[in-house]
């Protein structure tokens, strides 16, 4: 997982870099894009002249998570790499949901720990954590608030 997400940064840091180069020269501004570099990538980088000013504007605020009027570099990584990462945690939980009742059950989650060498005490503190509603097992819902 790890070296999924290092990969995956690697490819979006350049993006970033691009998005950047879309400042006009000699121009100060915020460590980050903001829509009109954005803007200007979409249509004159990626010649894109379809694009909307109202979409490119939802594009933007999707990635300004922050709500500052820049996205920086680090925010426009995690943001990029969420998608496929809560991927990845679905399909974790489904690997490790052994009796398939879209619940995991301490056991469960004991079992996938012990294959990959967790003692019981930090699985037993992971399953407190992750349990939120307290109900005695792990809701695909609570799994994925870890995302």
């Amino acid at each position: 997982m790890q070296a999924y997400i290092a990969n995956a940064e690697s490819k979006w840091r350049p993006i970033f870099n691009n998005i950047m180069s879309f400042r006009e020269a000699g121009e100060d501004g915020p460590p980050g894009f903001r829509v009109i570099e954005l803007k200007r990538y979409i249509n004159d980088g990626l010649k894109k002249d379809k694009v909307s000013d109202a979409d490119v504007s939802d594009i933007f605020v999707d990635l300004d998570v922050e709500g500052k009027g820049f996205v920086s570099q680090q925010v426009f990584v995690k943001e990029m790499t969420k998608l496929p990462r809560k991927e990845a945690f679905e399909s974790a939980f489904d690997m490790k949901d052994f009796n398939r009742d879209g619940m995991l059950s301490a056991k469960e989650i004991q079992d996938a720990f012990d294959l990959v060498g967790v003692d019981k005490e930090r699985s037993a503190k992971f399953f407190k954590q992750v349990d939120t509603n307290k109900d005695g097992k792990i809701s695909k819902a609570e799994f994925m608030k870890m995302v």
